[in-house]
């Protein structure tokens, strides 16, 4: 599954990540490379930017940015 379906607390590990260009450079930049834990911790009011916590970090993505990440549920 994409990063983007992984449901509200539910924990994940980063699989790939796909894409190229400035949102793949930003994403692995920001701690999101292969073998990561990621959690889907806060959504806002319209579900876009969701905040993940990565590496005792909380980040937010839009959706477009969390579709580039690939990720197996824990």
């Amino acid at each position: 599954m994409t990063l983007d379906e992984l449901p509200h607390r539910a924990r994940a590990v980063v699989v790939s990540v796909d894409g190229s260009g400035p949102d793949r450079s930003r994403v692995m930049d920001l701690g999101l490379l292969p073998g990561a834990e990621v959690t889907a911790h806060l959504h806002s009011p319209l579900g876009d930017p969701t905040a993940y916590l990565v590496r005792g970090c909380l980040i937010a993505l839009r959706r477009s940015q969390a579709r580039l990440i690939q990720v197996r549920a824990t």
